[in-house]
């Protein structure tokens, strides 16, 4: 499952972490990876919840990664959100206090 390398990727994740998270190894999520072995449901609907993707989003069948939030969103902000989630919480609130200034004039 590429998606989930993508995904990964994205949060600037290694697979250490990403494991840490679904309480599985390191070596289980390179295999999902690399498509050797697939996950079960629950951790599909794990790593769905996890990365904010529909099921079939993560498993390729489409390519709008969740569609109520899409329907939404504009593709900007969609990337903008998406950049945003791969922040630690400390430059997240560093762009809250930018997108703040922004709308009040002072930047």
């Amino acid at each position: 499952m590429n998606r989930i390398r993508q995904l990964r990727q994205e949060r600037h994740l290694n697979q250490g972490g990403l494991a840490m998270h679904l309480n599985t190894s390191q070596s289980t999520i390179s295999l999902y990876e690399t498509g050797d072995r697939l996950p079960d449901m629950k951790t599909c609907i794990q790593l769905a919840e996890f990365f904010r993707v529909s099921l079939d989003f993560l498993a390729g069948y489409s390519d709008v990664r969740n569609p109520e939030a899409s329907a939404q969103m504009t593709d900007l902000e969609y990337n903008i959100l998406s950049q945003l989630q791969s922040l630690d919480e400390g430059k997240q609130r560093q762009v809250d206090a930018f997108i703040k200034g922004l709308r009040m004039g002072s930047l």
